[in-house]
Order: C-alpha cells, then sequence, then structure tokens
C-alpha cells in the first residue's frame, strides 16, 4: 500500500528531490551518480572532516603493531601525515584497499 504522499509508483522509475548529508570527499561520487539517474540534487554536508594541522605521526604511537582504520576519512588522513608505512592496516570495510596487506574480516 503506498504512503499517502506517493503514487505507488516504483521508485526508481521517477526523478526525485534528494538531499546529500555526507561530507564533500565522501558525497562527489554518489552525487554525481544520482544526477546522472535524473534526480535533482542538492548537496548539503552535515560535518565537515578535518585532519590534524600538524600531520607528523603521534610520538607516543611509535611502537604502535598495526593501524585500524574506521573509515574512509580516517583513510585519507593516515595517508597525508608523516606514518609508519609498514604497519598492517585493518580496516571496516574496503577502505583499505590499495594497501599492500589487506586483512578482512
Amino acid at each position: 500500500m503506498p504512503s499517502p504522499d506517493t503514487d505507488g509508483s516504483d521508485p526508481s522509475s521517477r526523478s526525485l528531490r534528494v538531499v546529500v548529508t555526507r561530507p564533500r570527499e565522501d558525497a562527489e561520487a554518489l552525487v554525481e551518480a544520482l544526477t546522472a539517474r535524473g534526480h535533482s540534487v542538492h548537496h548539503e554536508p552535515l560535518l565537515a572532516i578535518q585532519a590534524r594541522e600538524d600531520p607528523a605521526w603521534p610520538a607516543g604511537h611509535a611502537d604502535a603493531q598495526a593501524l585500524l582504520i574506521t573509515s574512509a576519512n580516517g583513510l585519507r588522513a593516515f595517508v597525508r601525515c608523516d606514518a609508519r608505512r609498514a604497519l598492517p592496516v585493518f580496516a571496516v570495510g574496503d577502505a583499505a584497499f590499495g594497501g599492500s596487506t589487506i586483512v578482512m574480516a
């Protein structure tokens, strides 16, 4: 049964007005894909991701044996910092793709 504000048609077959709230770096591909499918897209980020001003690897973590990445934003920040590249990287999802050692759970 359609909701009161729809005509009951398949939503994938019509143009929608969509607001994308993801941060800029994470939204570009989604905005392009939605636009290519004929949707009217407004990008309104609710978050701004900002990396540390000092890109040096924190001295307190010199003895780290592995890096756990929980988001693509964390991976981008790690790549920008002057970090130990030989650390094994563990990631949630596929954020570690492209690394030299990938362990997926």
